[in-house]
């Protein structure tokens, strides 16, 4: 295995990969290995715009991504490093084409010292450890539509089966496998060893809303609330997955007040579309950038649900070139009204073991879009229950006479 990247400084930060740490005069921030690495790379290329695609093949080379993983992993970097997009300090968005590191890293001579409480013993990770990190962050890419790959090993150190690191540090098992069984034992012993992290519960919230269990799913969700660990724009979708909009709504409209969370303001757009609140989504997909792949499909939603199809079929067509998120693509073919083409994208996720498959089987507006026998069999595939309805906006049921009610939860 190669030695983690040399320590640098980046302007009143110390960068140290090898423990994957920022040290400045506030204090030190903890990054996830993949921010980590995403920073390097931009530090390997300071001053040069860095393509989206030379991104995820290299901080992802191990995965399947979307477009989505990678715009998060900017915005946990920027709220890192206190940089803002509007007005960047560190990483500049260079619309159409990529990112840019705006300050140039300079080398020091060693890293920045053992941890706060001395080194940690090297110690053999535990097979039950090794496990709790693979099922865990499988559920995690479900939420964030992240990446897919087999789950690298955990780190050597003691800290291996705390939840933070395994969250961190593993990918895909569940989304491979899509073994809800196995999901649900193992997220229950990450409980057993963290009965107080918001982000456990949140993670069995959502994997009970995939499997369509109000009541376990709002009481883990109640539990994870009750913390800080995890972001709004979790909570957002899984009170959508569950068809709690209104809920989702309000925790939405309280977050964007406080964050400037792209991840939230897409989440609560979805969620707003469902609503049938075509005011508030239009001020929400306002602010988006219709060079992302999320934002533009956002754009294409927005437009077909005011019946503008020959503006959303643009959009299609502009999203096509852009990207090769399945889960994305078939929303949009879904949304005027290609419905067998969006199946067969699904169809094509499920045999690629992409995380999409899931996403698209799950996702309350592609109930709406996509509903009906076909759909229904495409689920039964990987081995989720039968669909509890919801039902569809005013504009679905105009825009899509036979969606009725094909919403999902």
């Amino acid at each position: 295995m190669p030695a983690p990247p040399a320590a640098f400084r980046l302007g009143a930060w110390l960068v140290d990969p090898q423990r994957n740490r920022l040290v400045g005069t506030a204090g030190e921030v903890v990054l996830q290995s993949r921010v980590m690495d995403l920073l390097v790379h931009l530090a390997s290329r300071a001053s040069k715009v860095v393509s989206k695609q030379e991104l995820a093949e290299t901080v992802w080379s191990d995965a399947v991504v979307g477009d989505e993983a990678l715009t998060t992993a900017v915005w946990e970097l920027r709220r890192a490093l206190g940089d803002e997009a509007k007005a960047p300090r560190f990483i500049a968005t260079v619309r159409g084409r990529g990112y840019r590191l705006l300050v140039g890293p300079t080398p020091i001579d060693r890293p920045p010292g053992p941890p706060v409480n001395g080194p940690t013993p090297e110690v053999a990770p535990s097979p039950i450890g090794a496990a709790l990190v693979m099922i865990a962050m499988g559920i995690v890419m479900v939420l964030l539509g992240g990446p897919l790959g087999e789950a690298p090993a955990p780190p050597p150190d003691a800290e291996s089966v705390a939840p933070g690191a395994w969250l961190e540090r593993a990918e895909a098992l569940v989304m491979g496998d899509r073994d809800w069984v196995a999901a649900e034992r193992s997220l229950e012993r990450a409980r057993e060893l963290a009965p107080r992290d918001p982000r456990v519960h949140q993670r069995l919230a959502l994997l009970h809303a995939l499997l369509g269990r109000d009541g376990p799913a709002l009481e883990h969700l109640r539990l994870a609330l009750g913390g800080a660990g995890e972001s709004a724009a979790g909570q957002v979708r899984v009170l959508y997955l569950l068809g709690r909009f209104e809920a989702a709504s309000r925790r939405g409209r309280r977050g964007l007040r406080r964050h400037d969370d792209p991840g939230l303001r897409r989440a609560t757009a979805m969620v707003e579309l469902m609503r049938g609140d075509l005011v508030r989504a239009r001020m929400l997909v306002a602010e988006g950038d219709f060079t992302e792949a999320e934002d533009l499909v956002l754009g294409l939603l927005l437009a077909a649900a005011e019946g503008r199809q020959p503006a959303a079929r643009e959009r299609l067509v502009v999203l096509a070139g852009m990207t090769t998120d399945r889960f994305l693509l078939a929303l949009g073919h879904g949304a005027v009204g290609e419905v067998e083409r969006a199946l067969a994208i699904a169809h094509e996720a499920a045999m690629a073991r992409d995380p999409a498959a899931v996403r698209l089987a799950t996702d309350p507006l592609c109930g709406v879009l996509l509903g009906g026998p076909g759909f229904d069999r495409y689920r039964h595939s990987l081995g989720l229950p039968e669909r509890t309805m919801v039902a569809a906006p005013s504009w679905a049921r105009d825009a899509f006479p036979k969606a009725g009610s094909n919403a999902l939860r």
